[in-house]
Order: C-alpha cells, then sequence, then structure tokens
C-alpha cells in the first residue's frame, strides 16, 4: 500500500512540473520524531473463555523518516502542496491478558513500527525566511518484531507482526529557510503530529486470545526536519 502512495505522489509530482513550473517548490529532507502512544482495545467474542480485560502499556521510542514534497505558490504568502511523510521507531510492549477475571496472560515485546503516507498542506509564507504550514496526513501503520509470553510458568517466543491499521493525522509545523543561491535554500523545520489509527490485532495473535480484537491507537510527538527547498 505504501508503494501504490509513493508511485501516486510521484506521478502527481511529475504532472505539476509538466504543467506549470512556474511557481513550483520541491521540498525535502530527513526527519528525527519523538513519538507517544496511547492505546485502547476492544473484545468482541461469544466465547465464554474470551479475554474480560486487556492491560497493554506501549511506550515509544523515538525515530528517524523522511519526507518529500512540491508545493505551488499561488502568490508570495500562499502555496498549497502534496507529499510523503514517512517515519521508523522501536517500542515495547508490555502488559497482561485477563480471563475469567483470574486468569493470567504476560506479554512482553519489541516491535518496530513504521509511520507512513500522503500528506496535502496549506503553507503560509511571512518572510523569505520564515513561514507556518498544516498538514493532513492519511497515514498506514505497521508494526514487525519479535514477543515473548508466559502462562502459568510456561514461556515462549517468536517474531510476528502485531498490529497494523490505517487513520488520519496531521502535522502543524514551523519553517525556517536560509539561501544558498539564487533558488537554492536549506530548510529546517519544527512541527508537531498527532495521528488517531484503527487498527487491528493479527491473526494469530486473535487466535492465541479466542477473540476478535480492535483498538484506537492515538501518537503524538514532536517533528524536526533538516532538508533543501528547490524554488522554480
Amino acid at each position: 500500500m505504501k508503494k501504490i502512495y509513493l508511485l501516486t505522489f510521484i506521478f502527481i509530482l511529475l504532472l505539476s512540473l509538466t504543467v506549470s513550473a512556474k511557481g513550483l517548490e520541491l521540498v525535502g529532507g530527513l526527519t528525527y520524531n519523538t513519538l507517544e502512544m496511547d492505546t485502547e482495545w476492544k473484545i468482541d467474542n461469544d466465547y465464554d473463555e474470551s479475554p474480560d480485560e486487556i492491560n497493554l502499556d506501549i511506550d515509544g521510542n523515538n525515530g528517524a523518516g523522511f519526507y518529500a514534497g512540491a508545493r505551488y505558490w499561488f502568490n508570495d504568502k500562499l502555496a498549497a502542496g502534496l507529499g510523503y511523510d514517512s517515519v521508523k521507531a522501536d517500542l515495547s510492549l508490555g502488559g497482561k491478558v485477563k480471563f475469567n477475571s483470574e486468569e493470567f496472560y504476560s506479554l512482553d515485546l519489541e516491535e518496530e513500527i513504521e509511520l507512513a503516507g500522503p500528506y496535502g498542506e496549506i503553507v503560509f509564507r511571512v518572510n523569505d525566511y520564515l513561514s507556518f504550514s498544516g498538514s493532513i496526513v492519511k497515514y498506514d501503520l505497521e508494526t514487525s518484531g519479535s514477543y515473548s509470553y508466559g502462562e502459568y510458568g510456561y514461556s515462549d517466543s517468536s517474531d510476528i507482526t502485531l498490529f497494523e491499521g490505517d487513520g488520519l493525522g496531521y502535522i502543524l509545523a514551523v519553517d525556517l529557510k536560509y539561501p544558498i543561491r539564487d533558488n537554492l535554500s536549506f530548510m529546517a523545520n519544527a512541527g508537531y503530529r498527532k495521528a488517531d489509527i484503527d487498527v487491528e490485532l493479527e491473526d494469530d495473535i486473535e487466535s492465541w486470545l479466542e477473540s476478535d480484537i480492535d483498538g484506537d491507537v492515538e501518537l503524538s510527538g514532536f517533528r524536526f526536519t533538516a532538508g533543501l527547498s528547490v524554488k522554480y
């Protein structure tokens, strides 16, 4: 799915270059991201042995990523843009699953998450060095890693994808530019990201817990970028 988004963005970018180069600005660079995660899980099963309580604590860590985009300036102050944003980070998950109000499975997982998707943005320029932007992002969230669990003194471990999903997010940011030459500038960006993702546990996990389990994952944190701007 991420490849489809990226190819679509590249097609739109090439189309924009063909239609009108005047007023077009290409931006891109590397990002450093902080991530906080909050989750809420919903259990749906008619079995008497289905879990009646899931307590999972997810700790997100800092992660690196990249972004690339194109902006079209309608005038000296206002622009609209399209782009692609991606970030990867490690996370740790620990908690317990409670059956029949007394039996517990304990979980410990080490995962890597990838949060990526296309965005649309509006940019307002204050002067040649400072501008503000707001973006709406269609994110996909995927995880990969390993887990271990314990049940009545028995333990096991394996590589697994824990959950995946999609949802909307936004980024509010401040851009700072430093001209290198006429049409080329160094661009630094500081922003705040928030995303609400609907996720579903993978089939193996749901089979093990004998339940259909969906969840909501809320990610938030700061995003710092360093890159280049090329204006036509």
